[in-house]
């Protein structure tokens, strides 16, 4: 393989690289899944019977005051010394109020789940 031939191979490798990241973004933004911003770190969505648990990952040397929590009804973003860590599409609505622990470097935020109700028809 020629010198040339070589570099052309890296190039393509690394398009084929920045496509599949590009092309995981959009399925995971279709499909309401999570964004982690710093990719290095851990984030799980467990979607519980009553809650849904979101464990996230913190940076090396975050301590509880470093870190914000903020929701809607359907989304948890994370911030950390004021930039977002993590966004979370949530899979089911929520309620206001949640729980939040964070010990040995991660985050879990419990979130309870919206209760459905019946509404009669006239």
């Amino acid at each position: 393989m020629e010198v040339e031939d070589f570099l052309d191979l890296l190039v393509f490798e690394d398009m084929l690289n920045e496509l599949i990241e590009t092309e995981a973004e959009i399925i995971s933004k279709k499909l309401g899944l999570r964004k982690l911003i710093q990719k290095d770190l851990l984030l799980d969505v467990i979607n519980e019977k009553n809650f849904i648990r979101v464990t996230v990952e913190m940076p090396p040397g975050v301590c509880k005051n470093d870190i914000k929590i903020f929701s809607t009804f359907q989304t948890l973003e994370v911030i950390v010394n004021g930039e977002v860590l993590a966004s979370v599409n949530l899979p089911e609505l929520v309620e206001k109020t949640g729980r939040a622990t964070f010990k040995n470097g991660f985050l879990e935020v419990l979130l309870k789940k919206a209760e459905k109700f019946g509404i009669k028809l006239d």
